[in-house]
């Protein structure tokens, strides 16, 4: 009995449509937070739902200070409490002022007309618990003579201690005219680690500055600082050291300390001011790698969960019909995929991509 062969092929073609938020969204590290959707309109003040993976924990009260400073009048002087939180205000501290702000129409401002002082926004007490960490963010502009050799003090963390250099604490600045660096003050070894950024802030323009800390065990190389300029990094410290002597550690944090020493009149300018005792927070930047970015805004959480984050949304110095993108931070550092937003509206409208495939079916 002979067999015959016949080859049949039967082509048959179907869609298979791929949904995607955005080509450009950037992949997310296993165990690090990522962003699946969104819910809700970019727009300063609206509550914004971000759903996703791996966010881990914190509470609202984790923010201890923020201030837009838009709730004040020209020249007033700061309230005793700021919108969220508290702080201190120091020598009767900064006033309000419509003359530049970074974002909304009001920032605040301290005066030296001799080249220097101290008027400025303080946040205490930090604790003293080994493994403690906190985050620091806000936006400063100063004005000092282009030729003098003053210091520019913007942010001093002040310890317990408080002897060489006021430690156990980290001094940030300009600390010989443009010379501007990061430096751990201890109370035995007196400054530590320094780092000369190499560069400085130019005069009369709006900077972000942000630090991440954590207080390390006594004698133990076991601390973090690091330090962001305009989302360049400048300080990366970890694991360092952060205090020598048993029952000390930091007490207080600065919101641009003051200026020291110069010849002329100097100026100092704040603007949205934020601290929170977790690294865990909500970022909207300028470019789909955060660590690429430039241009910071910081978000403001109302509840938190290990799936999903609800924001009261802070538009910052970005415009409607910007293109943005968002970022969970978590408690560790741990940055998540970049979800790509349009200010103003919502997330970057999904892409339907209908991609034919073709089986090909074969009977012997």
């Amino acid at each position: 009995m002979k067999c015959n062969s016949m080859v049949a092929v039967i082509a048959i073609a179907f869609f298979v449509t791929l949904s995607t938020v955005g080509l450009s969204a950037s992949p997310t590290r296993a165990g690090a937070p990522s962003i699946t959707s969104v819910s809700g309109v970019f727009r300063e003040g609206e509550r914004v739902k971000i759903h996703g993976l791996n966010f881990g924990s914190r509470e609202y009260n984790d923010t201890l200070l923020w201030e837009d400073f838009e709730n004040g009048t020209d020249n007033q002087t700061l309230p005793d409490e700021p919108e969220v939180g508290s702080w201190e205000i120091i020598n009767g501290g900064p006033v309000y002022t419509s003359a530049t702000a970074h974002s909304g129409n009001l920032s605040a401002t301290s005066y030296y007309p001799d080249g220097g002082g101290y008027k400025n926004i303080r946040w205490e007490p930090l604790s003293l618990e080994t493994g403690a960490k906190y985050y620091q963010y806000y936006w400063f502009r100063y004005y000092s003579p282009e030729n003098g050799t003053g210091q520019t003090k913007l942010t001093q963390v002040w310890g317990t201690e408080q002897i060489n250099d006021y430690s156990p604490g980290i001094m940030t600045g300009g600390f010989a005219g443009d010379w501007w660096a990061t430096y751990i003050a201890l109370e035995d070894s007196g400054a530590y680690n320094a780092t000369n950024y190499g560069f400085s802030p130019e005069r009369n323009v709006w900077h972000l500055f942000e630090m991440e800390m954590m207080q390390s065990a006594v004698n133990v190389s076991n601390g973090a600082v690091r330090i962001w300029i305009d989302g360049r990094l400048v300080y990366d410290e970890y694991p360092v050291k952060t205090r020598e002597h048993e029952g000390q550690g930091w007490l207080f944090t600065t919101f641009f300390d003051g200026m020291t020493n110069w010849d002329n009149a100097t100026q100092t300018w704040v603007d949205d001011c934020y601290f929170s005792d977790t690294w865990a927070r909500v970022i909207v930047a300028d470019n789909q790698s955060l660590e690429n970015s430039t241009h910071r805004e910081i978000q403001l959480p109302l509840n938190w969960s290990d799936d999903e984050i609800e924001i009261t949304f802070h538009m910052g110095s970005f415009r409607e019909g910007d293109d943005a993108y968002l970022f969970v931070v978590d408690e560790n550092g741990n940055v998540s995929n970049a979800y790509p937003i349009k200010i103003g509206g919502g997330a970057v409208p999904e892409l339907n991509v209908v991609v034919p495939l073709m089986v090909v079916l074969i009977a012997v």
